[in-house]
């Protein structure tokens, strides 16, 4: 029955401008309803559900763990040119190489028995189209798949929009990256004043220029990495590394900021603390989680950094004395539209943490603040020790 209520929830999902959600998803109730309460066995409900698939308003057929054509829907067959034939062969339809995916695919979905989304490009009738395809397996009453559902949906327009966004983006970033380096190249020849003699004044105050355009440089960065992760668009590149060793070189970057004022950071963890995950942007989790532990402290407090793990996680936190957080604060500090306190609302650091979040979840881990109540807050993330399967996959129901 699963399988009915995933085929019309796909076309509430993909009709939904078009069509009234809510009516339609009252409608699968009792279409749920009707269907199990049915006294037909279980030959019969196959054919009603055949019967159904093929009349359904959607791109979809059904096949044989064999990659034999079972059936399709009207607007499948008008898809790949058979609208008058009942009598389909895959194999004349698809690609070899489509054909290969599709099995290795099917392998998996028999072994987890659970629905299976992919995108992919796909050539039918000398076009090339990107479809997103969602397969659904249909479970007869001895527990085993016995055919599988494949749905089609023509995201070409949305791949289009897509580009489209990642060229303004990618423009942007470029057209506020130039000019910033320009800056900073500029005003490093003035502080080592290979244009002439500054006063000490002139000089601090170049510095300080020097320390905004490399802030927004950060920024740039921050919002475009930020940008990359909402679209799916960065990759998780997985190495097995010592994290003890990590998290030693970020605290050497971020120490001579710490001892201005004069803030000690101690740190507590084993020698050798070995992870599989992504060090490049477990770098920029730390370092941001460092810098605002200094930022926001009291001057001449400890920042205490604790590393562990036990057989299945790796624990990171970070605890500081500073502006006491509330729970309420604590729960939201690391969303995008965050009203975080006026100490953590300085440019940047609502993007960095929700960056830091998005990082961590990459990676199946949590991330969190907490406090005492008693000015000390504690940062900390969570990450599975090694490395696992990330696919993720809906559960579909049995068909009787």
């Amino acid at each position: 029955m699963g399988i009915i209520k995933d085929l019309i929830n796909t076309v509430i999902h993909i009709k939904s401008n078009s069509l009234k959600k809510e009516k339609l998803a009252n409608r699968v109730s009792e279409f749920e309803t009707l269907f199990n309460s049915s006294s037909c066995n279980i030959e019969e409900k196959e054919e009603q559900f055949k019967c159904f698939l093929k009349n359904m308003p959607i791109c979809a057929y059904m096949k044989d763990l064999h990659e034999n054509y079972v059936i399709g829907s009207f607007m499948f067959k008008n898809l790949v040119g058979a609208a008058d034939s009942e009598c389909i062969k895959l194999s004349d339809i698809f690609s070899d190489e489509y054909i290969k995916e599709e099995m290795k695919e099917d392998e998996e979905i028999c072994r987890t028995q659970k629905t299976l989304v992919v995108e992919r490009q796909v050539s039918l009738l000398n076009q090339t189209l990107w479809y997103r395809i969602r397969k659904s397996p249909v479970i007869d009453k001895n527990g085993r798949v016995k055919y599988i559902v494949v749905i089609f949906e023509n995201i070409e327009s949305e791949k289009e929009l897509k580009k489209q966004k990642e060229y303004f983006v990618e423009t942007l970033i470029h057209d506020l990256k130039v000019p910033t380096l320009a800056q900073l190249r500029a005003l490093e020849l003035l502080h080592n004043e290979a244009l002439g003699s500054l006063e000490d004044a002139q000089k601090e105050m170049v510095s300080q220029i020097q320390q905004s355009c490399k802030y927004m440089l950060e920024m740039i960065s921050m919002v475009l990495n930020t940008y990359r992760f909402e679209n799916g668009e960065q990759a998780v590149w997985y190495t097995k590394f010592n994290l003890s060793g990590l998290v030693s070189n970020c605290a050497d970057e971020i120490i001579s900021i710490a001892d201005e004022k004069g803030l000690v950071l101690e740190i507590n963890m084993p020698d050798n603390l070995w992870i599989e995950a992504d060090k490049t942007k477990l770098k920029q989790v730390i370092i941001h989680l460092l810098s605002n532990a200094v930022l926001y402290s009291y001057k001449n407090e400890t920042i205490c950094v604790k590393v562990y793990s036990d057989t299945e996680s790796v624990h990171f936190s970070i605890q500081s004395t500073g502006m006491t957080l509330s729970q309420r604060e604590c729960l939201t500090m690391f969303d995008r539209c965050a009203e975080g306190p006026q100490r953590y609302t300085s440019v940047g650091n609502g993007i960095g943490l929700y960056l830091c979040k998005k990082i961590i979840n990459s990676h199946k881990g949590q991330i969190f603040a907490s406090t005492d109540g008693r000015n000390t807050n504690t940062f900390t993330f969570v990450l599975p020790q090694y490395r696992y399967n990330q696919s993720v996959s809906t559960p579909v129901a049995i068909l009787a």
